[in-house]
């Protein structure tokens, strides 16, 4: 309370991010001390170290902090000096911003050039946080997942359940059979610290399993971990939003009857299966979680393509953006609707 009553400038750069991430390493969230330490920072970020500006992000974002200027003013002042950054730091950096969702491909794209340079310089942390990062940002550039995977391989015994399930799921999200890395050696590792993975790690493996068993790879979970898998992944608690039921009644209305949550036989639940002249479409009310800005996110990229190459099954995409935008009388939005649906 006394800090943030102090005036401005009270404090530097360097001190700021010091008290950042130590309230940030205890898990102490102060969103009034926060919005005057980021305001200290935002104009003196040209004056930081890359170190310093990695710790800054981070300590931020794993508190659950989104202060966007000052995400803003981190990333423009990074955009010509990647090449300073370390491997930690480039992890650290990548986390952040695919954990604030925030919608820049040119920072991704700068991180991903430097990280390709130091490939044999990543812990196993490392390795994990930035495919992690890159994966659910939908940031899927191909050259980064190849220079990794045989730092990835190496590491392997380093690994925690954790990093373990964000690499396979990475190399899933990015659809990059690295061939060296998922081998009989990972399976075993996984089958070794099964009961350390928590109920995400779990599904994360199912998608991995699936991805594998569909290109009839050699290396995938023997049948006991396979169940466990595609278990936790087929009791994952549903939510539906109201958004979701305004389009479960509109086409009700229009005569169709959606079968709603339909699980297809991957495991997938699909908002709803229609039945449109005889073929079966999925329909998909994908709300703003679904996006990093509006492009998809790495779970929606993965969940459409899945659901259409190995249940077969077509998918429509209803963005929020076009249904919040959307004429609100009847007769419009069942006009959008049969317009998505291919219903003449």
């Amino acid at each position: 309370e006394e800090i943030v009553r102090r005036p401005p400038s009270s404090f530097s750069a360097q001190t700021s991010i010091g008290i950042t991430w130590a309230y940030s390493s205890a898990g102490i969230r102060m969103p009034a001390l926060f919005n005057y330490l980021s305001d200290e920072c935002i104009d003196h970020c040209d004056m930081l170290q890359s170190k310093e500006v990695a710790s800054l992000a981070w300590s931020f974002a794993s508190i659950g902090y989104f202060h966007r200027p000052l995400l803003g003013a981190l990333a423009d002042t990074s955009d010509e000096r990647w090449g300073d950054f370390d491997a930690p730091s480039l992890a650290n950096m990548a986390w952040a911003y695919a954990t604030a969702q925030e919608d820049r491909s040119g920072l991704f794209e700068g991180i991903t050039n430097a990280a390709i340079c130091r490939s044999d310089e990543f812990a196993s942390q490392g390795v994990s946080m930035l495919l992690w990062s890159c994966a659910a940002s939908g940031n899927l550039d191909r050259r980064l997942f190849d220079s990794l995977a045989a730092r990835a391989s190496e590491s392997l015994d380093e690994c925690n359940s954790q990093y373990l399930a964000n690499i396979a799921w990475a190399y899933t999200v990015a659809n990059v059979d690295a061939e060296s890395l998922f081998d009989t050696k990972f399976v075993d590792v996984v089958a070794e610290k099964i009961d350390e993975f928590d109920d995400l790690g779990l599904c994360q493996l199912h998608q991995w399993n699936t991805w594998r068993k569909a290109m009839a790879a050699d290396a995938v979970l023997p049948p006991v971990l396979d169940e466990l898998c595609h278990n936790r992944f087929i009791h994952q608690q549903l939510v539906q939003s109201n958004l979701q039921k305004g389009v479960m009644s509109e086409l009700m209305l229009m005569g169709i009857d959606p079968k709603e949550e339909f699980q297809t036989q991957s495991g997938y639940h699909l908002d709803a299966l229609v039945d449109v002249d005889g073929e079966q479409i999925g329909l998909e009310v994908d709300g703003p979680h679904h996006f990093v800005g509006r492009k998809p996110t790495g779970a929606t990229v993965l969940k459409r393509r899945q659901v259409s190459e190995v249940d077969g099954i077509r998918l429509v995409s209803l963005p929020y953006w076009e249904l919040n935008g959307r004429d609100p009388s009847e007769q419009k939005k069942q006009k959008y609707l049969k317009n998505k649906l291919g219903i003449r």
